[in-house]
């Protein structure tokens, strides 16, 4: 491809000093806020010969654009543009921008964007006071154009370096940054070959915000430097599954610089998708039914419930029934368990993970990046299916006191009822009965067993099963024939026996997902403390647990 460049011989002069900050502008067929973006940089107290600009524009068919870029670039000799004679898509136009920058920061503005008053002092303060750090953020002004609602897109409350060892925080800013401005990384971090990677992603801006924060330090500036135009003209549109794929795929690639970002980040991806898919619905039939088999052709989303529970409660409300009964449909014909999908092998470490719900498993699967699968137990089924590695690989699960397991289960989805507003059916049994309970295990227990009698808790969620389900085949009564079972209270320490088996070096774990409460025995009446005694009677004796 051929770009034109639009400075004159006259005007094309060289500074002295490499800019500090590069301000890049990819632009297509918006000449009029192309103007107010560049206007609102020139008229900055801080712009001088150590801010330069740098304006791409993608073959806009019309001549204002070009005449604005040919007038700025006139007059400052600092704003440099350029036009190509075929339109190659924003991604191109930021990856030439970033190659074309000077400066030892660069920062992205889109063209219907503008900078606020005193923006370029305050980033230019920002920079001397945070060098050591590898990509500055800060919050986002929102304007809608039709409604005229001005609002921010505020990551945190307040200003604050975020160490890359924080992947929560980073996975709160990639999800945040879905517009590409207000960004501004050290020049010298950037992956720019990542970058190009991920054009066809439409969000390949997201790859390099979380390259740079994984492997330096972000600084968030909780004032906005940005004011975004929302609810205008857009010259692209998102694809069936709302770039869901192309954004996982940078999420995979991100992981491998810290494994420990997969987990938060996808959660985020996929607490959006029931949305999107609400979205889809009301575009029209043909658009949802793309999008469902976007979904279902994926492995993520495929076999992970919950998504598909959240997708039918809020795309239920427009299509009602028919929605839900085509989703089952689809569902139920294309299901079949993947070879080893619910089972985490590692053939690196040649292990088997047998993974509970709430026994540490998040802290412990990111130390095996080849790992993937589910919570579901080891059934006969499944061990038939991985029966070559079952019996020669190490098999290991960890258990948790009965009591101690109960209650952070209890605590973890009542959290998380409240947290979707009790809109999200995560239970067979109605939200509005559980949430009566008022987050009290005792009341939780004494309900739910006087309603429904001492099997109900199996057939309220998969995550009440008893522990004995990873550990024996409940059809056969055989055990599994797992090599180490490991327990929580000594998680560190049956961790590193578990490395030592299988030639792993150690590692400190971190206590990830943790659910933070007082001691389990303070939130047990002597009631409630039977009734889990009665439920969960065989592991409590199996594994000797005490109240």
């Amino acid at each position: 491809m051929r770009f034109i460049s639009l400075r004159t011989k006259n005007l094309n002069i060289t500074m002295d000093n490499k800019p500090t900050v590069s301000i890049c502008i990819p632009t297509y067929k918006r000449p009029r806020y192309l103007r107010r973006a560049l206007e609102s940089i020139v008229h900055q107290n801080g712009f001088d010969q150590q801010v330069e600009v740098l304006v791409r524009d993608d073959a806009s068919p019309e001549q204002e654009t070009a005449a604005i870029m040919a007038e700025f670039s006139a007059r400052y000799p600092n704003i440099r543009c350029w036009r190509t004679e075929k339109n190659g898509g924003e991604g191109a136009n930021e990856v030439f921008l970033i190659e074309h920058a000077e400066g030892a920061y660069v920062f992205f503005l889109t063209d219907d964007d503008w900078l606020l008053p005193d923006a370029l002092t305050e980033l230019k303060k920002i920079i001397a006071e945070h060098s050591d750090c590898t990509f500055l953020a800060s919050t986002l002004e929102i304007h809608g154009e039709r409604d005229g609602h001005i609002s921010l897109l505020q990551s945190f409350d307040d200003s604050r370096v975020i160490p890359k060892e924080d992947v929560k925080s980073i996975a709160k800013l990639f999800d945040d940054f879905h517009t590409s401005s207000r960004m501004c990384w050290r020049r010298d971090a950037i992956d720019i070959e990542g970058h190009r990677r991920h054009i066809k992603s439409l969000y390949q801006h997201l790859y390099t915000i979380g390259s740079t924060a994984l492997k330096g330090k972000t600084f968030y500036y909780a004032k906005p430097l940005v004011a975004h135009t929302n609810q205008n003209e857009m010259f692209w549109e998102y694809s069936d599954d709302y770039m869901f794929e192309g954004i996982l795929k940078i999420i995979k690639d991100l992981s491998k610089i810290n494994p420990k970002f997969y987990q938060p980040a996808f959660a985020i991806l996929a607490d959006e998708l029931g949305q999107n898919a609400a979205h889809s619905l009301s575009r029209g039939p043909k658009y949802f039914f793309r999008f469902i088999k976007k979904m279902l052709g994926t492995k993520e989303t495929r076999f992970n419930g919950t998504i598909w529970v959240d997708i039918m409660k809020k795309s239920g409300s427009l299509m009602g029934r028919v929605i839900k009964k085509r989703i089952k449909k689809a569902l139920k014909k294309t299901w079949s368990p993947p070879q080893n999908e619910e089972l985490f092998v590692s053939d690196k470490y040649r292990c088997i993970f047998i993974r509970m719900p709430k026994t540490a498993s998040t802290s412990m699967l990111p130390q095996f990046p080849d790992m993937h699968g589910a919570y579901s137990p080891p059934t006969e089924l499944i061990k038939k299916r991985a029966r070559e590695k079952w019996g020669r690989y190490y098999k290991f699960v960890f258990i948790r006191n009965t009591w101690d397991r109960v209650l952070s289960i209890y605590l973890y989805l009542d959290r998380r009822m409240r947290d979707h507003a009790a809109g999200v059916d995560i239970l067979k049994r109605q939200p509005k009965e559980w949430l009566d309970t008022d987050g009290d295990i005792n009341k939780f227990l004494k309900h739910f067993y006087d309603k429904y009698g001492p099997a109900w808790i199996e057939d309220m969620h998969e995550i009440f099963y008893s522990q004995m389900r990873w550990i024996k085949d409940p059809e056969t009564g055989k055990d599994f024939g797992i090599d180490f079972i490991g327990r929580y209270e000594n998680l560190q320490d049956d961790f590193d026996r578990i490395c030592d088996k299988i030639g792993k070096e150690r590692v400190i774990l971190p206590h990830e997902n943790r659910t933070e409460h007082r001691h389990y025995r303070e939130h047990y009446n002597e009631e409630s403390r039977r009734i889990v005694a009665e439920i969960y009677k065989e592991e409590i004796e199996r594994f000797g647990f005490k109240f």
